[in-house]
């Protein structure tokens, strides 16, 4: 398994193992809201890689470390019943506020077994509303190191 897909199972299975809320269907991909709204999921939270940037320093050869950007869907089924918040927004904000201490307490080294020295949370998108589901998608941030070996 190379560093990538460690970087992403590994800080699912911490997400799970911190949230500890069997209602949730935890999932390592970017699902498209129509795709969404054909499945049976009540709550899913899907942490997933979105992008990676990379800086060389002056004179070096090669880049040693990049920003690696990660997003987490919090998404719930039955999210819009005539702008009743009590079935949508209010209990994506929970699972929100949760992840957000849960990546406060994290050691993301520890975590990622040396693949991402830090993570933070950078902010959240606005809610989407679909027919079923209503979703907000969380960004994060972690340095990841280059220079080692990524597959392993």
């Amino acid at each position: 398994m190379g560093k990538s897909r460690r970087i992403i199972k590994n800080l699912c299975d911490s997400i799970e193992s911190y949230l500890d809320d069997p209602q949730v269907t935890y999932e390592h991909y970017k699902e498209l809201p129509d795709d969404l709204e054909e499945r049976q999921v009540g709550i899913r939270i899907a942490l997933y890689s979105e992008e990676e940037t990379v800086s060389v320093k002056v004179g070096a050869e090669k880049p040693a470390d990049s920003r690696q950007r990660l997003g987490i869907d919090i998404s719930i089924d039955r999210g819009y019943r005539h702008d009743d918040a009590t079935h949508g927004e209010l209990p994506v904000l929970d699972y929100k506020d949760q992840i957000i201490d849960w990546i406060n307490q994290l050691d993301a080294y520890v975590a990622t077994e040396g693949a991402i020295q830090s993570l933070g949370y950078e902010g959240s998108s606005g809610f989407i509303r679909r027919k079923r589901y209503i979703t907000l998608t969380l960004r994060l941030s972690g340095r990841r190191d280059l220079i080692s070996t990524q597959k392993e």
